[in-house]
């Protein structure tokens, strides 16, 4: 005979030191899933949460107790939308299922429920009782709070007048004001991804209920994988992250460091490669034209639109609103007889690199230009730069850096063959060797030609990092101080602007063709002037095989050799070959064979 209410809540209370008074708080799934801890002990605690009150956090409760049932092979399909509202005949059915299952399978071993939770995963006073209460003591005390501030601000205005820490509590609440703002926008964005692979799992679960024979169907298990395939890669990150932050670095401890970021980076791709079975996505990249591309990346309402309809004849949508780009919109920029591209990308959100708001095409996108324009808004913090930088990072471009000059190759034989032509301060050769036998590599040859350190030995290593130059735009300088402006101002690679008055854009054009690196050489025919009004676009470093090439790919073939006229020469002409580097402005006569 089943338990009653009151006897399944006792029995939950006494094994995981718990208060609960009803069975309907077992809904948010945190019971459930230390209950089934309590038999198999494996159970990631840290990422089931009990003082909960978000829909999404049950849904990760229930994600953990789904793969539970999955890696234990218990044959039982949770319902997860019914016992998710909360309801009281749902949840005691469950309960009494749960309650046998734990009779025939407990170890009988004891189970520390409190140290497996931790003490930062407690459950709340709200959780053991109601919440209701709590709510209204917590809205009375913002309320006495903020009427309290708004009582001391007026005295302190009145008595003395705007004082420095008056306004610098005046500019956090605006700040303050400004993030919630943010925040709220990023809650909206996630509830929206939210929704759409909540009816994926609903749909999943509705067929396994209606045919649970369908449990073997490929189909379902290639979706399935796809929406529970990073659980783990999350959780061993999470975990190196961790264990990173916590080890002082030292010399006695670089070599440990070295070797967990070496697996860091290799959960890293696995993360954003999950395999060959996931789903395709619809992406957004539009074919490369001109002489070079740029890339406009930023955060939503920062001004992207309105900067590309400044600098182009594109016409992209510019609005108050957030999320207003949804695909990628390119322009044109004409400067010095150059066609540069402008793509103007839908704004990131934090995560994007994990995909989050389209965040993987728009990086995709990223990684084909020649130039990153980062464009943020002067008014916002600091940290919107740092987390760009870091979503980038993430996907392997690296910003503003050379790439390391190593010579790696894999070889099918003869094992290891490390060798270093200056002092490394952060490598040694056992550390080379066990980052190479973490990625499977046995037999290679490594020359290390400048002193690197660990993350730039593995960047070598994946071999599929993008080194990419990157201005930092600052947009809406009209809205802050003279002092603020210059100290921005003189922040490397930055240039600072404000569309809206139309305010420095011309610098940012010419700063724009300085960072691409080209050169603009005219072509001259014998007998004739050179033609000035056309020119060729090349990159800088070209030779004048390079410039054969532009004209024409069977140029090389009949080259016989070229006059220049310009800086690139010690008189002028002077008769050159097909490897002279040419410098910009500089004359090119091409000589063919008879």
């Amino acid at each position: 005979m089943s338990e009653s209410r009151s006897e399944l809540i006792a029995w939950v209370n006494d094994l995981l030191r718990l208060n609960y008074t009803k069975v309907e708080q077992l809904g948010t799934g945190a019971a459930y899933a230390q209950i089934m801890d309590s038999i198999y002990g494996d159970l990631p605690m840290s990422r089931v949460k009990f003082g909960t009150k978000h829909e999404y956090e049950y849904l990760a409760n229930y994600k953990v107790l789904q793969n539970c049932f999955i890696s234990h092979k218990v044959d039982k399909i949770i319902p997860t939308d019914r016992l998710m509202k909360c309801k009281m005949q749902d949840n005691l059915e469950f309960l009494q299922w749960l309650k046998k299952f734990w009779d025939r399978n407990f170890p009988g071993d004891i189970y520390d429920a409190v140290a497996r939770r931790g003490a930062a995963n407690e459950p709340a006073a709200a959780n053991r009782s109601t919440n209701t209460p709590v709510r209204r003591a917590m809205n009375n005390n913002g309320g006495g709070n903020r009427s309290m501030s708004g009582r001391l601000t007026a005295g302190n205005t009145s008595l003395r007048g705007p004082s420095p820490d008056h306004t610098v509590i005046l500019n956090l609440q605006k700040e303050l004001q400004e993030e919630r703002t943010t925040v709220a926008a990023l809650e909206k964005e996630r509830d929206f991804y939210f929704g759409k692979l909540r009816d994926v799992e609903l749909l999943i679960q509705q067929e396994l209920e209606r045919s649970p024979e369908s449990a073997e169907s490929p189909l379902l298990k290639e979706i399935q994988a796809v929406l529970y395939s990073t659980e783990g890669i999350l959780e061993k990150i999470a975990d190196i992250e961790k264990e990173i932050s916590k080890t002082q670095k030292n010399k006695a401890t670089e070599y440990h460091l070295g070797l967990l970021k070496a697996k860091l980076a290799k959960y890293r791709v696995q993360l954003l490669d999950p395999g060959k079975t996931a789903a395709k996505g619809e992406g957004f990249d539009v074919m490369k034209s001109g002489d070079a591309r740029v890339a406009l990346i930023g955060f939503p309402s920062v001004g992207k639109s309105t900067l590309l309809n400044k600098l182009t004849n594109t016409h992209s949508e510019a609005c108050a609103y957030e999320f207003t780009t949804l695909t990628c919109i390119p322009g044109k920029i004409e400067y010095n007889g150059a066609n540069i591209q402008l793509l103007d990308l839908p704004g990131i959100i934090e995560g994007a690199a994990q995909g989050k708001g389209r965040g993987r095409q728009v990086i995709a996108v990223a990684r084909t230009a020649d130039l990153i324009m980062i464009m943020l808004d002067a008014t916002k913090s600091v940290t919107q730069r740092e987390l760009l930088e870091a979503e980038l990072e993430a996907v392997g471009i690296r910003l503003n850096t050379q790439r390391p000059n190593v010579y790696f190759k894999i070889k099918t034989g003869g094992g290891l063959s490390i060798n270093a032509t200056c002092k490394l301060t952060s490598l040694t050769e056992k550390m080379v060797q066990h980052i190479l036998h973490d990625y499977r590599i046995f037999n290679a040859e490594v020359l290390i030609r400048e002193d690197i350190t660990v993350d730039q030995f593995i960047d070598v290593v994946l071999g599929n990092r993008k080194y990419i130059q990157c201005i930092y735009c600052y947009n809406k300088i009209d809205s802050i101080t003279i002092e603020q402006v210059d100290e921005l101002a003189r922040t490397p690679n930055t240039v600072v602007i404000s569309c809206e008055k139309d305010l420095n854009t011309d610098y940012l054009v010419e700063t724009i063709w300085k960072n691409l690196n080209l050169l603009r050489v005219y072509t001259k025919k014998r007998g004739e002037y050179p033609d000035f009004e056309g020119g060729l676009i090349i990159r800088s470093g070209s030779t004048i095989e390079h410039v054969c090439h532009a004209i024409h790919r069977s140029l090389v073939a009949e080259f016989k050799y070229a006059l220049v006229w310009g800086r690139s020469t010690k008189h002028n002409p002077q008769r050159v070959g097909l490897s002279h580097l040419v410098e910009n402005e500089d004359v090119i006569q091409v000589v063919k064979r008879r």
